[in-house]
């Protein structure tokens, strides 16, 4: 027991403390949260965990059980606050699903501690009904006010779009491309054909000056019209 005591002494401060400031650390970690918040999560759960724990071995009596649903639904709402409150998630769509579901598990534990004590399961179960319901349509309607409309299907629909544009655009570019290669391939055609031209001429004129001949200074053509300076 002593040496139980003391693991639990030294694993729980560096559980506590130091774990929040860990996911920092993890660059493939894409949903961080405020290490404050976690702390406080943490403590959430132990309280619940202790308190199912301590009350396990109670048997006979409903006492210990509306104590630990009554607790339970107690820690969920202060989380639930401190979610709405904090908003301690980077991401910030996530703090109100946070909030809504905390709110949720709560009034689940609110229903079942109103079925034990009314011993009526009907009107329980309606009211988790209707009031679960309630909490999800609520949260999907603040998420659609302030976020937009919460689609996953139009979300792959988009994708699917983006991604057929970029294949047109990348298509559009080799395309392009290949236009830019054939005008390149025809520009170097014509210059070559300018070029041999250009070289027919120069030897048309060596031609014709090979027909003069120099005498005493003086340029004799045998043609002139086949020479022309």
């Amino acid at each position: 027991m002593l040496f139980a005591l003391i693991g639990l002494s030294l694993y729980y401060p560096m559980s506590t403390f130091f774990f929040p400031n860990f996911q920092f650390q993890d660059k493939a970690l894409d949903v961080k949260y405020n290490p404050s918040f976690i702390v406080l999560q943490i403590q959430g759960k132990l309280i619940i965990t202790c308190l199912g724990s301590l009350f396990a071995s109670f048997g006979g009596s409903n006492f210990p059980l509306i104590l630990q649903i009554s607790s339970t639904s107690i820690v969920l709402f202060i989380l639930a606050m401190a979610s709405a409150k904090l908003k301690p998630c980077l991401i910030r769509k996530i703090n109100l699903w946070d909030t809504g579901l905390y709110l949720l598990v709560a009034y689940l534990n609110a229903c079942a501690l109103f079925v034990i004590l009314t011993k009526n399961s009907i009107v329980g179960v309606i009211a988790l009904a209707g009031g679960g319901s309630a909490i999800l349509i609520g949260t999907l309607g603040i998420h659609r006010k302030i976020y937009g409309p919460f689609n996953c299907f139009k979300c792959k629909k988009k994708n699917k779009v983006h991604n057929e544009e970029e294949d047109d655009e990348h298509e559009e570019d080799e395309n392009e491309e290949e236009d830019n290669e054939e005008v390149k391939n025809g520009d170097d055609e014509k210059t070559r054909e300018r070029n041999e031209k250009e070289e027919r001429k120069k030897e048309i004129e060596r031609k014709k000056k090979k027909k003069a001949v120099n005498l005493n200074g003086k340029i004799i053509v045998k043609n002139p019209e086949d020479f022309n300076f």
